[in-house]
């Protein structure tokens, strides 16, 4: 080998070797890759591009569902794998509701047949109704056949059920079997943030900003949806108020109320749904969220933000109150001197 043969191989070799030493330091002090958050960041619901699910923004599952697949989970005792497996005949029936089936045998969200739905329907959105053609009807609805067939000890039978019935269910194990695969490309954590809410280059819950979205019909139902799953507390009812009564106009398409007729109530308010995203990311995000009054109880003075639907008041059983201001700051809201324990609740401001 001639020695301006050895030199330009080395040359060579120098060119390829330096922009991967550039890249691998890049990445290592996190300027131009993703963070590596480590096997537990569970906050999101991501699709990583090959059909898989992983760290990142919401894929293909859209973020107002995750609270009922856990929920729903949580309600009828179907283990940490149930909201994946809900998760996974949404998308194997309907594609996340994208193509819902109105008349026929079986439809709604779930795909339920009418003699189902009769021994099985159930109100998972709180708002008084039984509604097979609402998401969070139905999938509270399947998650309490899959519980009658006894999902939690064996999914692949269960869900063969589901579809085929428990008579016919050997035709349904092919069923089963593409349900299950869904429910690993589309994982869905059993608690905690499941993709309503992103992490950050820096691995924080949140980072960026709030991210939950939808209109406030939308977040009404996700709240009650939280509520009948025991994540978010609705304690306070008074002669002038009832939370749960607004929600639920709310989650029926309805505007929430104030109620005082101290005041001239009752009268329709226009409800920042800010305050509706923070109490949900804040439940995602591990905080106990104990709701006391968005509107409707009476309050000393006649300009009472709450009036206006700028405003939430917490009970003093709320758990985690730091969580759950930091993440108000994200959507604008604003702490005041009404604090426990000697006011008695937290108030949080949500200017418009």
């Amino acid at each position: 080998m001639s020695k301006w043969i050895g030199i330009g191989l080395l040359v060579a070799g120098i060119v390829l070797i330096v922009p991967l030493i550039i890249a691998a330091f890049a990445l290592a002090i996190g300027g131009g890759g993703l963070a590596d958050c480590g096997p537990d960041d569970t906050s999101t619901v991501a699709d990583t591009g090959d059909g898989s699910t992983g760290p990142g923004n919401i894929g293909p599952i859209p973020g107002k569902f995750i609270p009922f697949y856990q929920g729903a989970a949580a309600q009828f005792g179907l283990g940490d794998k149930g909201p994946s497996m809900l998760a996974g005949i949404h998308f194997h029936e309907t594609s996340f509701s994208t193509n819902v089936a109105t008349s026929g045998p079986y439809v709604g969200p779930m795909a339920i047949g009418s003699d189902y739905w009769d021994t099985y329907g159930v109100d998972g959105d709180g708002d008084g109704k039984k509604d097979i053609m609402n998401e969070a009807d139905a999938i509270y609805a399947a998650a309490k056949i899959l519980k009658g067939f006894n999902a939690k000890n064996d999914w692949r039978d269960a869900l063969a059920s589901y579809n085929a019935g428990p008579t016919k269910k050997a035709a349904g194990y092919g069923y089963a079997d593409d349900v299950m695969k869904h429910a690993e490309k589309h994982h869905v954590p059993a608690t905690g943030g499941g993709g309503s809410t992103t992490r950050g280059a820096d691995c924080s819950p949140g980072a960026g900003g709030g991210t939950v979205s939808g209109n406030v019909q939308e977040l009404a139902q996700q709240v009650l949806s939280l509520i009948k799953g025991g994540k978010i507390g609705q304690s306070y009812k008074s002669d002038t108020g009832d939370t749960m009564a607004q929600l639920k106009r709310a989650a029926n398409g309805q505007e929430f109320q104030m109620t005082c007729r101290a005041h001239g109530g009752p009268k329709n308010v226009d409800v920042n749904p800010d305050i509706l995203k923070a109490i949900i990311e804040a439940s995602n995000q591990g905080a106990y969220v104990d709701i006391s009054n968005i509107t409707d109880k009476c309050h000393s003075s006649a300009e009472s933000p709450h009036y206006r639907g700028e405003a939430l008041d917490l009970t003093c059983s709320t758990r985690n109150i730091e969580k759950i201001h930091e993440v108000a700051k994200k959507y604008g809201g604003t702490n005041n001197y009404e604090v426990c324990p000697g006011a008695q609740h937290w108030h949080i401001d949500f200017p418009k």
